[in-house]
């Protein structure tokens, strides 16, 4: 999305919300452009206006922000493509767990990218079949989303960062630990580490 496009889809912002942007000064509107244009630079100006459009409609008194708009621009290429969401994968997940006690291996085999990377192995698979169903669509199913949404996250993250960067922070600091091997809280501590040195020069 060019800087144009951009300012367009703030345009529909400020006339959806006049009162909150009535409040802005000019320097700030500009950083807000800056900001958005730089975020916003590889999407497609259809899907991010789209996104704000349908956003608009239920944000009540201020605007939507980066995240949420980013947010609803993947629930709209998944609504059209087909790909899974985060209820999709646990669906999916539970189908594998009711054959995880002696099929383990087969359906660990059988699981989408994600999904290996949450199980790390077959083991827990087999772990997750001997698991009451009441802890399993309470206790489980919230850990699970909140660990999905981090490895998304973090493969987001990993697509935005150019080659050399990557490079450069695995040669300095290792490879950061994967989400399904460590719980979020901790991969997300590792994860600052690596950006405070990098913002601090280190």
């Amino acid at each position: 999305m060019t800087r144009e496009e951009t300012s367009a889809c703030l345009k529909i912002l400020r006339l959806a919300y006049p009162t909150f942007y009535a409040k802005m000064r000019v320097a700030d509107m500009k950083d807000t452009l800056n900001l958005w244009a730089t975020i916003f630079a590889e999407d497609d100006p259809r899907i991010v206006t789209a996104a704000v459009r349908d956003l608009i409609q239920t944000h009540n008194g201020f605007p939507p922000e980066i995240a949420d708009v980013k947010n609803r621009m993947r629930d709209i290429i998944a609504s059209v493509t087909g790909a899974a969401t985060d209820e999709d994968l646990w669906i999916v997940l539970m189908n594998a767990v009711k054959n995880g006690y002696y099929g383990a291996q087969e359906e660990f085999q059988n699981l989408p990218p994600v999904l290996k990377r949450w199980c790390a192995s077959p083991s827990r698979l087999r772990d997750l079949s001997h698991t009451d169903t009441e802890v399993l669509n309470t206790v489980v199913h919230g850990q699970f989303l909140r660990q999905i949404v981090a490895m998304r996250e973090q493969e987001e993250h990993r697509n935005r960062i150019a080659p050399e960067l990557r490079e450069y922070i695995a040669q300095t600091f290792g490879t950061l630990p994967d989400a399904g091997e460590q719980d979020p809280d901790a991969l997300n501590t590792a994860r600052n580490r690596v950006l405070d040195a990098l913002e601090s020069g280190e």
